[in-house]
C-alpha cells in the first residue's frame, strides 16, 4: 500500500494522519514506502547558441583529426550517444524550431568543445546540447 493510500484510508476513517503531518500526500505518492530510496538528481538538458564561425573552425579541426561523428556513421554515433547519455532526437527537435534544415554532428576530440551540435548552413546558426547539473 502506498503512502497516499494509507493517508486516504486514515482520512476516510476520520483518524488523524499523524505520520503524514507536515507532508503533502502527493509528494509521498511517488516515493516507495519500503525503506529509503535515493532519488537521483537528473541533469537538465538545454540547447545553447554557439557562434557559427567558431563552430565551423572546430568542425574543420574535428574532421582533420578524425573526431567528427555524423549520423550516417551509426556505430560510432550510437556508441557516443549511449556512453554520454544524450538525447539526440530531442536536441534535433529543439533545433528544428529554430532552423529549416538542421544537421546533427558529434565532435569528439577529447576537449571542452566535445558534444552534440545541431547546425544549419542556410541560416548560419549552431546550437549545442549541454547539461546543467
Amino acid at each position: 500500500m502506498t503512502l497516499i493510500h494509507e493517508w486516504l484510508t486514515l482520512r476516510e476513517r476520520g483518524l488523524p494522519a499523524a505520520p503524514f503531518a507536515g507532508r503533502r500526500p502527493r509528494e509521498d505518492a511517488f516515493r516507495m514506502t519500503q525503506g529509503a530510496v535515493a532519488e537521483p538528481i537528473m541533469a537538465r538538458a538545454r540547447m545553447i547558441d554557439v557562434d557559427y564561425y567558431s563552430f565551423r573552425q572546430l568542425l574543420k579541426e574535428a574532421t582533420d583529426r578524425g573526431g567528427r561523428i555524423e549520423t550516417r556513421d551509426t556505430e560510432r554515433w550510437n556508441a557516443y550517444i549511449k556512453a554520454h547519455k544524450l538525447n539526440a532526437t530531442a536536441a534535433r527537435a529543439i533545433a528544428a524550431t529554430r532552423f529549416d534544415s538542421p544537421e546533427s554532428v558529434i565532435i569528439d576530440l577529447g576537449g571542452q568543445g566535445d558534444g552534440l551540435y545541431v547546425f544549419s548552413d542556410l541560416e548560419e546558426g549552431c546550437l549545442r546540447l549541454v547539461y546543467q547539473g
